[in-house]
């Protein structure tokens, strides 16, 4: 009898720790008074970084980290001129800043606070977008344009160590190349660029490869994805864009819609995507499977209006926007017993909530195997009991 009650109190502590009752994601949200151009969050110092622009009553022309967890600013870095567009490696270690009126690019070393090489865009077009590619941390895809001119796209490049590789896609005014750019970020090796500004819309599957980037002569989207867009990006051989289309390239068709919005990021590490969707001052926040692109949650943020972008994710669960003159945070304070968000609690769930158990961020109560510590075969076993 003594046995049977241990063990049902704790079948019923491991429900509880797994479903324990949480605050929504967007109970708490709040914002700093920052004018910002970009942002982006390295998990290395767990910082978020913002580029602040020359206009900026507060720390312009910077590269200004913010805790995540208190929104107490840390030491602004002076960065150039009006700083913009921001991208991180994917590892962490890397930002790469767009200045100087988008025509130049510095690096900062985020593991030793310390900037590195810059470069510039020679002979007058701007940099459009700039994006970084998984596995080469010193390596940036940019495209390229000359506001005023048709087509105004004048080249995709890769820039690897302040260096411009010799291949490229595009090779200037009058042809142009794609205006917007997406690096996959299961493969860095794989790319895909889309022309907005011209009624042709020509697409173009790209590889990255150690001389730049080439268009790959592979299958295309080509008359299925049109129209201009604001934003696309690239996961597993699909394309996904603003406008809240998701399409398969190889073969090439429609394979999913999401709740459109300028506003989405892709978060391969918890196989999420979040995407925005502003409605005055309320920003909805709906939460999808990457795989499935089943709609998983939606979440509304109150209060913080005219989302600008920006959107990242940080940590296990938080995620943060700008607007004209704020950086809004939304916790990571949740524990979800549901760590995939898919419904279900299976095996897929071990990994993140033992890596959540390790960062602190969860204090689970009990030990089943009596051995004074809570690990990996503990979360093994308490999922084990909830799957029989």
């Amino acid at each position: 009898m003594q046995k049977r009650f241990f063990w049902t109190q704790t079948i019923l502590l491991i429900l509880s720790a797994l479903f324990l009752p949480t605050a929504a994601l967007s109970d708490d949200p709040f914002s700093i008074k920052l004018k910002t151009g970009d942002l982006v969050y390295s998990p290395i110092d767990n910082k978020i970084y913002a580029s602040v622009p020359n206009d900026s009553a507060v720390n312009p022309n910077t590269l200004t980290p913010i805790d995540p967890a208190t929104g107490e600013l840390g030491t602004p870095i002076p960065i150039g001129f009006n700083p913009g567009q921001l991208t991180i490696s994917d590892d962490g270690t890397m930002i790469h800043v767009v200045f100087g009126g988008e025509f130049g690019v510095q690096s900062f070393d985020v593991v030793n606070q310390t900037l590195g090489y810059s470069f510039f865009i020679a002979g007058g077009p701007e940099v459009k977008e700039m994006l970084s590619i998984p596995g080469r941390p010193t390596a940036v895809l940019v495209s390229t344009h000359m506001p005023g001119f048709s087509p105004p796209a004048t080249g995709t490049a890769v820039w690897e160590d302040g260096i411009k590789l010799p291949n490229q896609v595009g090779t200037g005014l009058g042809v142009g190349g794609p205006d917007r750019i997406a690096v996959d970020l299961a493969d860095g090796s794989l790319a895909y660029g889309y022309q907005t500004t011209v009624t042709s819309f020509t697409n173009w599957n790209m590889v990255i490869n150690e001389n730049g980037v080439e268009n790959c002569g592979c299958g295309t989207l080509q008359g299925i994805l049109t129209g201009s867009s604001t934003k696309i990006a690239r996961h597993a051989g699909r394309v996904f864009r603003a406008e809240g289309e998701v399409y398969n390239i190889i073969p090439a068709f429609q394979t999913g819609l999401f709740e459109s919005g300028d506003n989405f990021v892709l978060d391969p590490g918890t196989n999420r995507f979040y995407t925005m969707k502003p409605d005055g001052p309320v920003q909805r926040i709906y939460i999808y499977n990457l795989t499935t692109l089943q709609l998983l949650t939606d979440i509304t943020v109150s209060g913080f209006e005219n989302s600008l972008g920006g959107d990242i994710r940080f940590g296990n669960n938080g995620f943060a926007f700008r607007n004209s003159e704020q950086v809004v945070i939304v916790p990571d304070d949740v524990v979800v017993g549901d760590l995939n968000l898919d419904g279900i609690v299976d095996l897929l769930d071990v990994q993140p909530f033992v890596d959540l158990i390790e960062s602190g961020g969860y204090q689970l109560e009990g030990d089943i195997n009596y051995d004074g510590s809570v690990n990996l075969l503990e979360v093994q076993l308490f999922v084990d009991l909830l799957l029989n």
